[in-house]
Protein backbone atom coordinates (compact mmCIF):
# COMPACT_ATOMS: atom_id res chain seq x y z
CA UNK A 1 0.00 0.00 0.00
CA UNK A 2 1.53 3.32 -1.18
CA UNK A 3 0.26 6.81 1.20
CA UNK A 4 0.54 10.19 -0.65
CA UNK A 5 1.56 12.84 1.20
CA UNK A 6 -1.12 15.98 2.25
CA UNK A 7 0.31 18.19 -0.91
CA UNK A 8 0.00 14.88 -3.48
CA UNK A 9 3.44 14.50 -4.20
CA UNK A 10 5.10 11.59 -5.32
CA UNK A 11 4.69 7.96 -3.15
CA UNK A 12 6.47 7.82 -0.30
CA UNK A 13 7.94 5.57 -1.34
CA UNK A 14 10.00 7.21 -3.59
CA UNK A 15 11.58 9.67 -1.25
CA UNK A 16 11.89 7.36 1.44
CA UNK A 17 15.58 7.25 2.57
CA UNK A 18 18.04 4.29 1.84
CA UNK A 19 19.11 2.64 5.18
CA UNK A 20 22.46 1.03 5.03
CA UNK A 21 22.99 -1.48 7.91
CA UNK A 22 26.52 -1.48 9.11
CA UNK A 23 27.75 -4.60 10.22
CA UNK A 24 30.23 -4.36 13.37
CA UNK A 25 33.13 -7.25 13.25
CA UNK A 26 34.07 -7.99 16.07
CA UNK A 27 37.13 -10.20 16.54
CA UNK A 28 39.88 -10.84 19.13
CA UNK A 29 43.11 -11.68 18.46
CA UNK A 30 44.85 -12.42 14.90
CA UNK A 31 42.63 -14.02 12.08
CA UNK A 32 44.51 -16.42 10.20
CA UNK A 33 42.48 -19.11 8.76
CA UNK A 34 39.26 -18.59 7.60
CA UNK A 35 36.46 -21.79 6.55
CA UNK A 36 33.29 -21.93 5.30
CA UNK A 37 30.86 -24.26 7.42
CA UNK A 38 27.59 -24.25 5.55
CA UNK A 39 24.57 -22.49 6.34
CA UNK A 40 22.82 -22.64 9.50
CA UNK A 41 25.50 -24.33 11.31
CA UNK A 42 24.95 -24.24 15.42
CA UNK A 43 28.00 -24.26 17.85
CA UNK A 44 28.73 -25.57 21.14
CA UNK A 45 29.04 -22.40 23.81
CA UNK A 46 28.27 -19.23 23.67
CA UNK A 47 31.25 -17.01 24.17
CA UNK A 48 33.43 -14.85 21.27
CA UNK A 49 35.67 -16.63 20.66
CA UNK A 50 35.04 -19.80 21.93
CA UNK A 51 36.33 -21.85 24.76
CA UNK A 52 39.03 -23.34 22.23
CA UNK A 53 40.10 -19.55 20.34
CA UNK A 54 37.81 -20.17 16.95
CA UNK A 55 35.87 -16.75 15.73
CA UNK A 56 32.42 -17.42 14.67
CA UNK A 57 30.33 -15.28 12.10
CA UNK A 58 27.64 -15.21 9.50
CA UNK A 59 28.08 -14.37 6.01
CA UNK A 60 25.00 -12.41 4.37
CA UNK A 61 24.15 -14.10 0.78
CA UNK A 62 22.85 -12.53 -2.19
CA UNK A 63 19.31 -12.37 -2.19
CA UNK A 64 15.96 -11.16 0.63
CA UNK A 65 15.67 -12.79 3.76
CA UNK A 66 14.10 -11.97 7.52
CA UNK A 67 14.50 -8.03 8.03
CA UNK A 68 15.40 -6.93 11.32
CA UNK A 69 12.32 -5.41 12.51
CA UNK A 70 9.70 -2.15 12.08
CA UNK A 71 10.42 0.31 9.26
CA UNK A 72 12.42 3.55 10.01
CA UNK A 73 10.12 6.01 7.60
CA UNK A 74 7.11 7.62 8.40
CA UNK A 75 5.25 5.48 6.31
CA UNK A 76 5.87 1.79 5.12
CA UNK A 77 8.54 0.88 2.17
CA UNK A 78 11.41 -1.17 2.16
CA UNK A 79 12.50 -0.38 4.85
CA UNK A 80 13.99 -3.82 7.48
CA UNK A 81 10.50 -5.51 8.36
CA UNK A 82 9.73 -8.63 7.43
CA UNK A 83 10.12 -9.58 3.81
CA UNK A 84 13.18 -6.74 3.38
CA UNK A 85 16.24 -6.81 1.80
CA UNK A 86 19.49 -7.38 3.71
CA UNK A 87 22.36 -5.96 2.13
CA UNK A 88 24.84 -9.29 0.77
CA UNK A 89 28.25 -9.75 1.50
CA UNK A 90 27.63 -8.50 5.40
CA UNK A 91 29.59 -10.24 8.10
CA UNK A 92 28.19 -10.17 11.65
CA UNK A 93 30.90 -12.09 14.43
CA UNK A 94 28.19 -14.70 16.73
CA UNK A 95 28.91 -16.03 19.80
CA UNK A 96 30.02 -19.64 19.70
CA UNK A 97 26.72 -21.57 19.54
CA UNK A 98 24.61 -19.44 17.35
CA UNK A 99 22.61 -20.35 14.47
CA UNK A 100 22.69 -18.73 11.43
CA UNK A 101 19.69 -17.31 9.21
CA UNK A 102 18.74 -19.47 6.24
CA UNK A 103 19.97 -16.67 3.56
CA UNK A 104 23.24 -16.47 5.52
CA UNK A 105 26.67 -19.00 5.98
CA UNK A 106 28.30 -19.96 8.56
CA UNK A 107 31.92 -18.93 8.87
CA UNK A 108 34.92 -19.41 11.55
CA UNK A 109 38.68 -19.03 12.26
CA UNK A 110 41.14 -19.78 14.89
CA UNK A 111 42.33 -17.08 16.45
CA UNK A 112 45.78 -18.05 16.98
CA UNK A 113 46.95 -19.26 13.57
CA UNK A 114 49.75 -22.39 13.31
CA UNK A 115 53.19 -22.58 14.57
CA UNK A 116 55.76 -20.81 12.58
CA UNK A 117 59.43 -21.90 11.46
CA UNK A 118 62.46 -22.40 14.29
CA UNK A 119 64.37 -19.18 14.41
CA UNK A 120 67.91 -19.24 13.84
CA UNK A 121 70.11 -19.94 16.54
CA UNK A 122 71.04 -16.85 18.35
CA UNK A 123 74.80 -15.66 18.80
CA UNK A 124 76.58 -17.31 21.80
CA UNK A 125 77.01 -14.52 24.69
CA UNK A 126 79.93 -13.65 26.55
CA UNK A 127 81.57 -15.85 29.10
CA UNK A 128 79.90 -14.86 32.73
CA UNK A 129 81.90 -14.17 35.43
CA UNK A 130 83.66 -17.12 37.31
CA UNK A 131 81.54 -18.02 40.28
CA UNK A 132 82.39 -18.76 43.89
CA UNK A 133 83.88 -21.85 44.87
CA UNK A 134 81.72 -23.91 46.10
CA UNK A 135 81.57 -26.24 49.72
CA UNK A 136 83.59 -28.82 49.91
CA UNK A 137 81.43 -32.01 49.85
CA UNK A 138 81.59 -34.69 52.03
CA UNK A 139 84.22 -37.43 52.14
CA UNK A 140 83.16 -40.50 49.97
CA UNK A 141 83.06 -44.02 51.34
CA UNK A 142 86.04 -46.16 51.59
CA UNK A 143 86.95 -47.99 48.60
CA UNK A 144 87.19 -51.40 48.34
CA UNK A 145 90.58 -53.32 48.72
CA UNK A 146 92.64 -53.98 45.93
CA UNK A 147 93.90 -57.11 44.78
CA UNK A 148 96.80 -58.20 46.16
CA UNK A 149 100.40 -57.11 43.58
CA UNK A 150 102.77 -59.75 42.62
CA UNK A 151 105.77 -60.51 44.60
CA UNK A 152 108.59 -58.40 43.90
CA UNK A 153 112.39 -59.76 42.87
CA UNK A 154 114.51 -60.50 45.73
CA UNK A 155 116.74 -58.02 47.10
CA UNK A 156 120.62 -58.51 48.01
CA UNK A 157 121.54 -59.85 50.66
CA UNK A 158 122.39 -56.91 53.48
CA UNK A 159 125.48 -56.68 55.40
CA UNK A 160 126.16 -58.47 58.84
CA UNK A 161 125.12 -56.40 61.57
CA UNK A 162 127.12 -55.85 64.40
CA UNK A 163 126.90 -58.85 67.78
CA UNK A 164 124.72 -58.05 70.33
CA UNK A 165 125.17 -57.16 73.91
CA UNK A 166 125.75 -61.06 76.08
CA UNK A 167 122.29 -62.43 77.19
CA UNK A 168 121.46 -62.66 80.35
CA UNK A 169 122.49 -66.49 80.62
CA UNK A 170 125.87 -66.28 81.92
CA UNK A 171 126.47 -69.79 81.25
CA UNK A 172 126.56 -68.77 77.55
CA UNK A 173 129.55 -66.76 76.44
CA UNK A 174 130.54 -65.44 72.81
CA UNK A 175 133.76 -65.96 72.06
CA UNK A 176 136.02 -63.97 69.01
CA UNK A 177 138.67 -64.46 67.08
CA UNK A 178 141.09 -61.95 66.00
CA UNK A 179 139.89 -60.78 62.13
CA UNK A 180 142.14 -62.29 59.08
CA UNK A 181 142.68 -60.50 56.25
CA UNK A 182 142.01 -62.77 52.79
CA UNK A 183 143.81 -61.22 50.33
CA UNK A 184 142.98 -61.87 46.32
CA UNK A 185 143.29 -64.67 44.95
CA UNK A 186 143.87 -67.16 48.35
CA UNK A 187 141.66 -68.98 50.81
CA UNK A 188 142.28 -68.29 54.40
CA UNK A 189 140.30 -69.92 57.99
CA UNK A 190 139.95 -67.96 60.83
CA UNK A 191 138.89 -70.39 64.06
CA UNK A 192 137.20 -68.41 67.69
CA UNK A 193 138.18 -71.42 70.50
CA UNK A 194 136.04 -71.64 73.54
CA UNK A 195 137.61 -71.17 76.84
CA UNK A 196 138.26 -74.27 79.28
CA UNK A 197 135.00 -75.77 80.52
CA UNK A 198 132.97 -74.31 78.21
CA UNK A 199 131.13 -76.12 75.46
CA UNK A 200 130.78 -74.56 71.50
CA UNK A 201 127.37 -74.50 70.86
CA UNK A 202 127.06 -72.31 67.97
CA UNK A 203 129.14 -69.95 65.95
CA UNK A 204 129.44 -67.59 62.51
CA UNK A 205 131.57 -64.87 60.92
CA UNK A 206 131.75 -61.55 59.33
CA UNK A 207 133.09 -60.32 56.44
CA UNK A 208 134.85 -56.12 56.58
CA UNK A 209 133.04 -55.52 53.29
CA UNK A 210 130.81 -52.13 53.40
CA UNK A 211 128.12 -53.40 50.41
CA UNK A 212 127.19 -56.27 49.18
CA UNK A 213 129.09 -59.79 49.04
CA UNK A 214 131.43 -59.50 45.75
CA UNK A 215 130.31 -63.07 43.33
CA UNK A 216 134.31 -64.29 43.91
CA UNK A 217 133.46 -64.13 47.60
CA UNK A 218 132.49 -67.53 49.03
CA UNK A 219 132.49 -69.28 52.21
CA UNK A 220 134.07 -72.74 51.71
CA UNK A 221 132.76 -73.74 55.01
CA UNK A 222 131.41 -72.75 58.00
CA UNK A 223 131.32 -75.42 61.07
CA UNK A 224 132.37 -76.32 64.90
CA UNK A 225 135.84 -78.19 65.16
CA UNK A 226 137.29 -79.17 67.85
CA UNK A 227 136.41 -76.83 70.99
CA UNK A 228 135.30 -74.03 68.90
CA UNK A 229 133.75 -72.68 65.49
CA UNK A 230 135.55 -72.53 61.76
CA UNK A 231 135.29 -70.70 59.03
CA UNK A 232 137.17 -71.22 55.66
CA UNK A 233 136.71 -67.91 53.05
CA UNK A 234 137.86 -68.31 49.14
CA UNK A 235 138.34 -64.69 47.83
CA UNK A 236 138.96 -64.66 43.67
CA UNK A 237 138.89 -60.73 43.74
CA UNK A 238 141.63 -58.31 43.44
CA UNK A 239 140.91 -57.29 46.84
CA UNK A 240 141.29 -58.16 50.34
CA UNK A 241 138.44 -59.10 52.38
CA UNK A 242 138.51 -59.04 56.28
CA UNK A 243 137.31 -62.16 58.09
CA UNK A 244 136.02 -62.72 61.47
CA UNK A 245 135.31 -66.16 63.08
CA UNK A 246 133.13 -66.69 66.69
CA UNK A 247 131.73 -69.45 68.31
CA UNK A 248 129.24 -69.47 71.15
CA UNK A 249 130.36 -71.44 74.34
CA UNK A 250 127.92 -72.93 76.95
CA UNK A 251 129.88 -73.32 80.40
CA UNK A 252 130.10 -76.95 81.25
CA UNK A 253 131.65 -77.12 84.90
Amino acid sequence: MRQRDPKGSAPAARRARKLTKKTALVASGSVLALGALGGGVAFATGTIPGPSGVIHACYQNAGPGPGHGPGHGPGPGPGHGPGGFNQAGALRVVPSGTACRPNETALSWNQTGPQGPQGATGKTGATGAQGPQGATGNTGPQGATGAQGAAGAQGPQGATGPQGAPGAVSLIQAVEDSSENVPGGQTVAAVAFCPTGYLVTGGGYTLGLSGPVPSGVRVEFDEPVGGGWSVSLQNETNSTVGLTAWAMCLKTS
